[in-house]
């Protein structure tokens, strides 16, 4: 896993936290993996680093 510093980490959690507590099943999981990859790719643009990246 990439590092990232803790301050981003103590931004982050809450957020994780939080949406962790909506899903009750695996469909709902790869469906939360599945959207943030999507819009990490709409984000950055189609290239072989960035599909790389969220794998």
């Amino acid at each position: 896993m990439p590092y990232i510093k803790q301050e981003e980490r103590n931004e982050l959690d809450p957020i994780i936290d939080n949406l962790s507590e909506k899903f009750t099943h695996a469909g709902q999981l790869n469906y939360i993996i599945t959207r943030l990859c999507h819009n990490w790719i709409l984000k950055f643009g189609e290239r072989y680093a960035y599909f790389n990246a969220v794998m």
